[in-house]
């Protein structure tokens, strides 16, 4: 009997719930769990690590130089203010003879192996703008055989860019033999690129020619790239691991005869960075034939008259791209209701005039730790966005909260906790306490993440996590707790909620914006005032939602209503307004449009501009626009671009001299118009308000299932949509109401027992790699095989022992110690370079030498 049965049995249950068997406690959790807050009884420590070995349970901390983790040291060890993640080996393995060392010892690796292609169908059916992304990839790539190609395909955020990306490239590159490098710069992207082809794309129906291809994953916490075989045909990695591991594949591949490459940068918005540059062009001068394809829901404008940043890594352009508002009106996405709610907490008087240039410049995150901290633990704040949530939970139901930053997220997890709200929060890095520095819990975020998706969770606080490419069905609503001035950063977070009915999500997503006092200092990006404008098409032939226009004027007109209000105390101008009869202050109509504006060397931000236009200035406005050309023209554009505020001051006396300027007449207008046309070379066009419907079978189904309809409500509902939609429905169905039943009938049964349409396929069988433990890291030796690693980490530390029991570091013989934690066993030639896991290539270093030699 142990006295920390209970513990350890808690422990386990945690373990055996969990995806990817582990679970962790903080260190001073840890320590108070078990009746030690302060002293350590090392007997009793010894007794807890029986017990662990007993139940097959091993520790592991983050280890901060390789962004992964590694074996933990004995209890009576442990250093403070780690997090300490437990795990279960499959068997418990004795302690190993000096004799096994030497034997050539393997197990499988969870990161690199064969996919055998299934057998059966994928059933993967691609909605119509995945197929006809699918005829202009073919078209620009294959058709064209353009050499070099660098182009991007753009889909909004749940538009489902991995899936449209990897199902071309697996029928056109990969089922081809041809090798693929598929990047990112997160762990999540990884997995997901590696998911999509493993679970929805290895079926006989989508690989024609081929029955198996190779993969491997290379990153922090998966393979390195010196185990980049010749052999391998996809390599999902991140930038980082391929840009310090490419002397290897160019050996490997390059220099062995690889000579065609497709080359995939997901998040592509992010590709200006120098790492991405340099391990493009090393890519594209390795091979004579390159292609690289960009995905991203939010890419920096590309055309050349508008100077975009992404033009020069991705001259073709954009390949395809379709709008939000497409996809809401396919059902593919969901449609946002956008609410607001006022925290009355105001943090101007914290800032200088420095801190507000530098945040509109460079977002919330530049303004210093201080601040930021100060507005994460505002509890009035905090308590304001826990209990919105928790009086209207039936409402919000699973609901994903985007937290300013790790603070944040820990408070406000502790306020859902105390409510009794299923929370857990992920984020991209955990700081420790002692060191200041950052550990990335990928494993165990994913495992939350997993949780949440399984409907275990009710919130999930996040921060830089669930922003770019993570798959997070089932989310109803999305809380927005920071601001943000970046319309890339907006876009995603709202997009994590925009899951239609047709992708298996809702009609509807709440989107709910938290919204601080800053007194009109910054340029913070409003949520519904980005979808409007994402759903805005600047066609000449295409009339645009009433509803939508008339949100979008109404969240321009703040100001007005402000003044009325007396909340900004303008007298002449609340007298200006107050004249008007009501009629006159809503506007005819509206010019809309966006460029790019420098906002420092290097760097460029996007100004979305709106032009009101009312009764009392359209005649000068449509007079502007006319003879704006041929002004321009006369001048010069880069002359009217840099002057754009004098010559702005010239048009509005020789257009709007006597005109009534209320409301919402602004000069600005007129000088981001000529910016605009400067760039452009066209004025922008003329949107007026109109409504447009969208009728569908599966969503008159899905409405009638969620509602739990009984027959006579089904009959009333349908014969209301037929009599109240006779243009769209009647003619549709060429009168004959029974098809149209038919058709509802059939969708209803496929939501109530999809399994009866379907049948099921064979699933792709992933054959794991199989490595010698010497190619293998210290830590993944102890996740197959525990007392071989403590075997070898015990003889390590042997060799590197005095006369005296001391151990010392190969490097400072100097420095001797008793303390295991104060030293790391470190390969000789790193496993980077391709040093081997042996005796002979293991020393002890220091733990601050172990961070000064780094990879090398």
């Amino acid at each position: 009997m142990n006295k920390y049965d209970d513990f350890i049995s808690e422990i386990l249950a945690e373990i055996q719930k969990s995806k990817d068997n582990s679970t962790q406690r903080t260190y001073a959790t840890f320590f108070q769990r078990i009746g030690m807050p302060e002293r350590r009884h090392f007997a009793s420590l010894l007794e807890l690590e029986r017990g662990f070995k007993a139940k097959h349970i091993t520790l592991w901390l983050p280890d901060r130089l390789q962004n992964s983790l590694r074996p933990a040291p004995s209890l009576s060890e442990l250093p403070k203010g780690y997090f300490i993640v437990f795990k279960q080996s499959a068997v418990s393995i004795p302690s190993l003879e000096a004799s096994v060392l030497e034997s050539n010892l393997s197990a499988k690796v969870g990161y690199a192996g064969t996919i055998r292609i299934s057998p059966s169908e994928s059933r993967l059916k691609p909605y119509e703008h995945q197929t006809e992304a699918f005829e202009k990839l073919q078209e620009k790539i294959i058709k064209s055989q353009k050499n070099p190609f660098a182009g991007l395909l753009v889909l909004p955020t749940g538009g489902g860019k991995t899936l449209t990306a990897a199902l071309w490239i697996a029928q056109n590159i990969l089922d081809k033999k041809k090798k693929v490098l598929w990047i990112a710069h997160r762990h999540e992207l990884l997995e997901q690129a590696k998911n999509t082809f493993v679970d929805k794309l290895a079926y006989k129906d989508i690989f024609a020619t081929i029955e198996s291809f190779n993969y491997r994953m290379v990153s922090g916490i998966h393979d390195k790239a010196v185990n980049i075989r010749e052999s391998d045909q996809l390599v999902i990695a991140s930038k980082d691991s391929l840009s310090y591991g490419f002397e290897h594949l160019n050996r490997i591949w390059f220099e062995k005869g690889v000579d065609e490459v497709f080359l995939v940068i997901d998040e592509a918005h992010h590709a200006t960075a120098t790492t991405y540059r340099k391990l493009i062009e090393k890519i594209q001068g390795s091979v004579s034939k390159f292609a690289l394809l960009g995905l991203t829901a939010t890419p920096t404008r590309t055309a050349e008259n508008e100077r975009g940043l992404l033009h020069k890594i991705f001259p073709d352009d954009i390949v395809y791209k379709i709008d939000l508002k497409t996809l809401i009106r396919l059902g593919i996405l969901s449609t946002p209701v956008f609410e607001e709610a006022a925290t009355g907490q105001n943090f101007m008087e914290e800032l200088s005039a420095v801190d507000i240039e530098r945040i509109n410049h460079l977002d919330i995150g530049s303004i210093g730790k201080e601040i930021a901290t100060n507005i994460a633990n505002n509890s009035i704040r905090n308590h304001l966005i826990v209990d919105r949530y928790v009086q209207n939970k039936e409402k919000y139901k699973q609901t994903l909260v985007f937290a300013l930053n790790q603070d944040n997220a820990i408070a406000l997890h502790a306020l859902f906790q105390a409510k009794k709200v299923k929370s857990a929060f992920v984020i991209a890095s955990v700081t420790d306490a002692a060191t200041g520095s950052s550990s990335q819990f990928t494993k165990e975020n994913g495992a939350k993440i997993e949780q949440f998706r399984k409907g275990e969770l009710e919130v999930l606080i996040n921060v830089n996590i669930l922003t770019e490419g993570t798959d997070v069905p089932n989310v109803q609503s999305v809380f927005l707790t920071r601001p943000t001035i970046s319309t890339i950063l907006m876009t995603q977070m709202i997009g994590r909620g925009l899951r239609g009915p047709k992708a298996g999500g809702t009609a509807e997503a709440y989107i709910v914006s938290f919204m601080d006092d800053w007194q009109d200092k910054f340029a913070w990006v409003n949520p519904e005032k980005l979808v409007i404008d994402e759903t805005i098409d600047f066609s000449d032939n295409v009339k645009e939602s009433k509803k939508q226009l008339l949100r979008l004027v109404a969240i321009s007109k703040m100001e007005e209503f402000a003044i009325l209000a007396d909340r900004i105390i303008d007298s002449a101008a609340k007298k200006e307004i107050e004249r008007l009869d009501f009629i006159q202050r809503i506007p005819k109509g509206i010019y809309q449009f966006r460029f790019l504006e420098p906002s420092q060397p290097d760097e460029a931000m996007e100004r979305v501009c709106e032009i009101l236009v009312y009764d009392n200035f359209e005649s000068a406005y449509q007079t502007l626009m006319q003879q704006l050309p041929a002004f321009v023209e006369g001048i010069g554009s880069d002359y009217v671009q840099f002057y754009a505020e004098h010559y702005a001051e010239e048009l509005e006396k020789t257009f709007f001299q006597g005109v009534a300027k209320y409301p919402a007449y602004r000069r600005d207008d007129i000088k981001n118009l000529l910016k605009y046309y400067t760039i452009q070379g066209a004025v922008p066009p003329y949107l007026l308000f109109s409504d447009r419907e969208k009728y569908d079978v599966d969503r008159l189904a899905t409405e009638m299932h969620e509602n739990g309809m009984n027959r006579a409500q089904e009959k009333a509902f349908i014969d209301r949509c037929w009599e109240d939609s006779e243009t769209a429905w009647q003619t549709f169905f060429n009168y004959d109401k029974l098809n149209l039943r038919r058709e509802i009938n059939l969708a209803m049964e496929k939501l109530i027992e999809p399994e009866l349409y379907q049948s099921k396929p064979v699933k792709p069988v992933d054959e794991k790699e199989i490595r010698t433990y010497e190619k293998m890291d210290m830590g993944e030796i102890y996740a197959v095989n525990p007392a071989y690693e403590r075997d070898l980490r015990d003889k390590v530390f042997q060799k590197f022992t005095d006369s005296d029991g001391f151990y010392f570091s190969e490097m400072s013989p100097h420095f001797k110690s008793k303390n295991r934690a104060h030293f790391r066993v470190d390969h000789i030639v790193s496993r980077f370079n391709g040093g081997l896991t042996v005796l002979d290539n293991l020393q002890l270093l220091t733990l601050h030498e172990n961070a000064k030699k780094g990879r090398y």
